[in-house]
């Protein structure tokens, strides 16, 4: 047990779903003392076990864990691809496991809202098929953005990630009934966690949670708040000469741009 233990680093297990002869299981929050005041300390992890033994793929903090096939499992669990949704400090992760390897890609965050080593932020992201099984249409929620998700994604074809638009909302769950997307929201919730604050004064949480169902249209992710989004792929790190970051995908902005800090500024 405390050889799994090591190699299942983190404090809140979130997503468990297999494919390609593995188990796969994500953790998105650390127990620390530090955990609870720092943002950007390790935290988290993403691991496979393949019948005998586990393996330690990423620390970092995971949550979503799925496929093509979402709960009922892929058609084709020998060669569909996993997918795992994930962040750091920096920015979003997503892991594809395709061809028995996985490969990283990052995208930018629309909010920063929902980071925190210790993981109790995120309510759980997803990507779920709110489309037809004869027109697949796949909808990904990560860090206050809805996101179009391909469901061809794999190392050999990693395009058609899109932004539609962000949100304030805390999103559990979503699904396609009839013509119209349920979310499972937890936007008025009695317990405070972290949300002591001198800011805030004494106004206290509501006595008891007020959470419910929301129904909608099928194009009110294209409807909300701006899809405006930042993020990094190296911070405060020391970089080896020929060194490279994680692929970062942010295709879909009609304005967008790249740099990088200079000494000083």
């Amino acid at each position: 047990m405390a050889q799994e233990a090591s190699l299942l680093p983190g404090a809140h297990g979130k997503g468990l779903y297999s494919g390609q002869g593995v188990l796969v299981y994500s953790n998105n929050g650390e127990a620390t003392k530090e955990a609870l005041t720092k943002f950007d300390v390790k935290a988290g992890s993403l691991s496979e076990w393949d019948g005998k033994n586990w393996k330690l793929i990423r620390r970092n903090q995971f949550t979503e864990i799925t496929g093509p096939g979402g709960i009922y499992g892929n058609k084709n669990p020998a060669g569909d691809p996993i997918w795992a949704t994930g962040w750091d400090h920096k920015s979003l992760l997503l892991g594809v496991r395709s061809e028995g390897k996985w490969a990283f890609y990052r995208l930018p965050k629309a909010s920063h809202s929902y980071d925190g080593a210790h993981g109790w932020n995120t309510e759980w992201p997803r990507i779920r098929n709110v489309g037809t099984e004869a027109q697949p249409d796949y909808l990904m929620t990560m860090h206050g953005m809805f996101w179009h998700f391909p469901g061809d994604f794999t190392t050999t074809h990693a395009a058609g990630i899109r932004p539609r638009s962000a949100y304030l909302k805390v999103i559990g769950d979503f699904a396609r009934w009839n013509s119209q997307l349920v979310f499972g929201c937890d936007d008025s919730a009695q317990k405070e966690f972290l949300n002591k604050r001198k800011q805030k004064g004494n106004i206290e949480g509501p006595g008891q949670s007020n959470s419910n169902l929301w129904f909608t249209s099928l194009d009110q992710p294209d409807q909300l708040g701006p899809a405006m989004a930042d993020g990094s792929v190296w911070q405060h790190e020391n970089l080896a000469v020929g060194q490279v970051s994680d692929p970062f995908l942010f295709a879909g902005w009609p304005i967008r741009s790249a740099g990088y800090p200079t000494k000083g500024k």
